[in-house]
């Protein structure tokens, strides 16, 4: 009997060693369940990341080819804008360079009407001068016919 209380003591710490073991074992199982759903858990939020990432990019791009867009047509406008001024200038300089050139003959002009008007001033005083002098000539010769008529000697 001995060895049977021996077999079954054996056997119980056997058991006892077995449970401790099944219970170790279920600790260890347990807690690879509970990193298996935080893993899950884990993933799970990370492709929840991932899709607002990649909504994210696909706005981001969105937005991307829409300013480049807008860019390319500011850079149009731009140009146009670049040509405008350049013609802009180039017109004003030859404005500038016609003004100069108008100012130039108003000058000249300016100084022919001055010469003009003192020739014409000097042409009146001549010519008020020899009507003057046709007049008294119209008068001498008058006298002279007058005084020729009535002279005995005619």
């Amino acid at each position: 009997m001995e060895a049977i209380r021996k077999k079954i003591s054996a056997l119980r710490d056997e058991c006892e060693q077995a449970h401790d073991r099944a219970d170790e074992l279920e600790r260890l199982l347990q807690a690879e369940k509970d990193r298996a759903d935080t893993a899950e858990a884990e993933v799970s939020s990370l492709q929840r990341r991932l899709t607002l990432v990649e909504d994210e990019l696909e706005r981001a791009q969105t937005r991307l080819c829409s300013t480049t867009e807008k860019l390319g047509e500011t850079e149009k406008s731009a140009d146009e804008s670049e040509r405008a001024r350049k013609v802009l200038e180039t017109r004003s300089l030859t404005d500038d360079d016609r003004l100069e050139f108008l100012t130039e003959q108003v000058k000249t002009a300016r100084l022919m009407n001055e010469e003009s008007e003192r020739k014409y001033a000097e042409v009146a005083r001549r010519l008020a001068i020899t009507e003057s002098d046709l007049e008294r000539s119209e008068e001498r010769r008058v006298g002279k016919e007058c005084r020729s008529r009535w002279s005995p000697y005619h």
